[in-house]
């Protein structure tokens, strides 16, 4: 699917309070492809500054947000993918370690928006703006 194509299906989606609902799983599907792989990791902690939690999404898309897992101030993730969307908002595809002992039974990851984040490290070529 070509890029305009892409927009105005975004566009339509953003019309869900007239009947249209964004399927976040084409939404994601379609994003994968066009994100860029972040190598190496960046390490981001949530922002303090900003927000207390910060939702996850199963695509970078406000309206793919789920509602009961986020992180909270200062919970690290490693991010993976970088995607900015049609309204050059950049968002993020993370995987979150809980600090309890049992790693494989607490791994989060999904999509959340960069700018609620500050940097841990990052390699030495120019990061996004924020």
């Amino acid at each position: 699917m070509n890029k305009n194509n892409f927009l105005a299906i975004l566009f339509l989606c953003s019309l869900s309070s007239t009947g249209f609902a964004m399927d976040c799983d084409q939404a994601n599907a379609m994003s994968k492809p066009k994100s860029t792989d972040i190598i190496p990791r960046w390490g981001l902690q949530v922002n303090i500054k900003h927000k207390q939690r910060v939702y996850f999404h199963t695509a970078p898309s406000t309206e793919c947000k789920l509602n009961d897992l986020f992180i909270i101030r200062g919970d690290s993730v490693t991010a993976y993918d970088l995607y900015k969307d049609a309204s050059q908002q950049e968002w993020v595809y993370v995987i979150y370690y809980s600090k309890r002992q049992d790693l494989d039974s607490e791994i989060v990851e999904g999509w959340v928006q960069l700018k609620d984040f500050e940097y841990l490290s990052f390699p030495t070529r120019k990061m996004p703006s924020s």
